[in-house]
């Protein structure tokens, strides 16, 4: 879920019988790994191509 605001999102947690994460937790999970970038350093064999190159003959 995107641009929930914060009642709503405290309305729902209530309705599911849950709690919203407190500030630092949020963080943690938000903010991922201690690597600067998601993927890993090392280029991979496989691409995706179909979506700048679908038009394109291999």
């Amino acid at each position: 879920m995107v641009y929930v605001s914060w009642d709503v999102a405290v309305a729902h947690a209530k309705w599911a019988e849950k709690r919203l994460p407190t500030r630092w937790k949020w963080e943690s999970r938000a903010k991922g790994g201690l690597e600067e970038y998601p993927w890993p350093d090392a280029l991979s064999s496989y691409a995706n191509l179909a979506d700048r190159n679908a038009d394109c003959r291999l």
